[in-house]
């Protein structure tokens, strides 16, 4: 004997059923057995499986489905490691992306982590999905998203990072003509580990304003697996 899905989900909650299975052996005689059981709540489906996706280089995303078979209401929520990325009320049956962007990925430390995303229905039944990843990451290298404009050509520049560098090589360098096709970088890595300005040597520049910038190139040692890092920076100019 079966019961179809829509007989078994048409049924109440949690509520007692009965299934009676009678035989008679048509002479008068009839025996009956009798099966109780409680149709549960089924948790959210979340599409795909658990996927190892190996050493990750940079920001990527997933694709990833809800559905419910009840229909229920199912609130999503995205993690990377432990930290949530959004919570959101599922529209059923429609695709959507968790992502982890390039900000995110800067975040993350050297090791292993994954990608989470939890489905809770409104009877509070649960799925997960999860991606799991590494990053292995030997050089840090940024300079600031727009140079910053100066009325005529810097004549000095005071950097202080706050970093944790021991097991690396650091170069900073800084330019005063960061608006030219090709701006004159220096290297100023000698003076900021002894937190003093900077004088720079560079009077030209081929744009029509002056613009100081300022990068980073912060690169682990071979063989060195400790933690290299770098939390902002400070600095002035004139």
């Amino acid at each position: 004997m079966a019961i179809t899905s829509e007989k078994l989900y048409s049924l109440g909650l949690n509520s007692v059923n009965t299934i009676t299975i009678m035989v008679t052996d048509g002479k008068g005689g009839t025996s009956y057995r009798r099966l109780a059981f409680k149709r549960t709540n089924s948790a959210p489906s979340i599409s795909g499986q658990d996927t190892a996706l190996g050493h990750k280089t940079g920001s990527f995303a997933e694709k990833y489905t809800v559905t419910d078979i009840e229909g229920d209401n199912v609130v999503v929520t995205e993690f990377v490691d432990d930290v949530q990325i959004r919570s959101y009320q599922a529209t059923l049956g429609q695709e959507e992306t968790i992502e982890l962007t390039r900000e995110k990925w800067l975040m993350l430390t050297n090791g292993n982590h994954q990608l989470r995303v939890e489905a809770v229905d409104g009877n509070f039944a649960t799925s997960v999905r999860v991606w799991t990843f590494s990053k292995t990451e030997r050089v840090i290298c940024f300079e600031l998203n727009a140079p910053e404009e100066t009325d005529e050509a810097a004549s000095k520049v005071l950097i202080t990072p706050t970093w944790h560098i021991e097991g690396a090589t650091a170069l900073v360098e800084a330019c005063n003509n960061a608006f030219d096709a090709e701006p004159t970088w220096e290297d100023i890595t000698p003076m900021v580990a002894i937190n003093r300005v900077y004088n720079f040597t560079n009077k030209t520049k081929t744009a029509d304003k002056w613009g100081v910038n300022i990068r980073f190139t912060i690169t682990k040692n071979e063989g060195y697996e400790g933690e290299v890092s770098i939390s902002g920076f400070g600095g002035a100019y004139e």
